[in-house]
């Protein structure tokens, strides 16, 4: 899920057409953007590319105090109580355990939703690791 973000962010931020991207496989953007720029791409450095816009917003949020962990949801938008009928009939979400599980994919804390000192510093963001300063610990547990 995450490396789908991340070039949905590269197709906007390169200004490809949405319909090309979603009706052709995200492994032809490489070439693409090769073909636009002449500067031969991977597409590891796309993915990178694309979790740098993912990354500053919610990272700018955590500084001013705001945990998206803490922030509930209503419970009908994840299934509580269950739909009595329709295609997500007696379907509910587990929350807690999806979001566990996002975080550790996207290496986040796992307390305040920040991107991991590790992470940000994986990416070359060093400076937003150390406006973060100790909400972005060095591991997501």
């Amino acid at each position: 899920m995450r490396e789908c973000t991340d070039m949905i962010h590269v197709a906007n931020a390169s200004g490809r057409c949405m319909f090309g991207c979603f009706s052709t496989s995200f492994s032809t953007l490489p070439d693409f953007l090769t073909a636009d720029t002449g500067h031969a791409c991977t597409l590891e450095e796309i993915i990178g590319c694309g979790e740098r816009p993912v990354i500053v917003g919610p990272a700018c949020a955590v500084r001013q105090g705001v945990n998206p962990v803490q922030q509930a949801l209503p419970g009908r938008a994840y299934g509580r109580p269950p739909r009595p009928n329709g295609p997500t009939r007696d379907v509910a979400v587990n929350m807690p355990h999806m979001g566990k599980e996002r975080l550790e994919e996207m290496r986040w804390t796992l307390q305040g939703a920040a991107p991991t000192a590790d992470k940000l510093g994986a990416l070359g963001m060093d400076d937003v690791a150390r406006s973060l300063g100790s909400l972005a610990s060095s591991s997501p547990g």
